[in-house]
């Protein structure tokens, strides 16, 4: 039986990101360290796809820290958050503005004050009437 050839182990991308627990030496995450340093140096939104568990919020953060974003991290979890109720989270209300509005509440696009929200499982779409 043959030996299989094996690869030498290439070093990691030179990616040090302080308590982020993001290294890795495959190809393919050499590929996703060189993306989170190309994309952490442009302004624009960002999609981050992946399975449950797969590190996404680690992307992001590490897109986060390396950026020169201004201002903070957020995090919300949509799952359960309804649509209705969505646009009062992203975007806050004032009082009165609907039933239970009884005082005013800034948005989570104001309070990362222009750093980086990261919005979990995307809520399920509003049926139709």
């Amino acid at each position: 039986m043959e030996n299989p050839t094996v690869e030498p182990i290439e070093p990691a991308v030179d990616l040090v990101i302080p308590d982020l627990p993001l290294i890795g030496a495959s190809r393919p995450m050499r590929r996703v360290l060189e993306q989170v340093r190309r994309v952490a140096r442009i302004r624009s939104t960002v999609l981050i796809r992946g399975e449950s568990g797969t590190g996404k919020e680690v992307v992001a953060r590490a897109i986060h820290s390396l950026s020169e974003a201004p201002g903070r991290f957020i995090t919300v979890d949509c799952t359960n958050l309804p649509a209705s109720l969505m646009e009062s989270e992203l975007f806050g209300h004032e009082r009165g503005a609907f039933t239970d509005a009884r005082t005013q509440k800034t948005g989570l696009l104001q309070t990362a004050d222009g750093g980086t929200v990261l919005a979990h499982k995307e809520p399920a779409p509003a049926a139709a009437m």
